[in-house]
């Protein structure tokens, strides 16, 4: 740091240069400050949404998903909230199927949240199928279901999803 000495005997020209240089080292530190705070940020909303979803595969999906898929599979996202995009967790299941989680704000006000999952299966044309599973009766019932897409049906989302976490 300059001190105060240095600054008053040198002149208005050398007190302005040195404002400059101390308003610049300022915001650079600033600016680290939220960097850091933002990268914490991710990590924390990240792992948060990953220990989320794995509470609750135990409880709302124990006969199937539960038993087959296993904690670190999934991948938290930390959301997008300049876009109101909630943190997600993805879990890839094979043959280009995705299982994306996210808990989104109710609506009442209160500060409870709402489970929804989304089952992201490849259409024969290219994009994906979005199919929202509530229960394990809906999961097993989407499976059968996709198995037997032969072509498109427009059901598929052409764009949005080209990457599972519309980045």
């Amino acid at each position: 740091m300059t001190d105060m000495k240095t600054l008053t005997g040198s002149g208005h020209d050398d007190m302005y240069a040195a404002l400059v240089g101390l308003a610049s080292d300022y915001r650079q530190w600033i600016d680290d400050c939220r960097a850091r705070e933002r990268r914490e940020q991710d990590e924390r909303e990240r792992r948060v949404a990953v220990e989320r979803v794995a509470t609750y595969m135990t409880y709302r999906f124990d006969n199937t998903l539960g038993k087959v898929l296993p904690a670190d599979a999934w991948q938290g996202y930390p959301g997008e909230h300049d876009l109101d995009r909630q943190p997600m967790a993805v879990a890839y299941l094979g043959a280009g199927t995705f299982l994306i989680h996210t808990a989104e704000p109710r609506d009442d006000g209160s500060d409870k949240l709402d489970d929804s999952l989304i089952l992201l299966c490849p259409c024969p044309c290219g994009a994906y199928i979005e199919t929202w599973i509530e229960t394990e009766y809906d999961f097993a019932f989407a499976l059968d279901e996709l198995q037997h897409v032969a072509a498109c049906e427009t059901t598929c989302t052409a764009s949005g999803w080209s990457d599972p976490w519309g980045r």
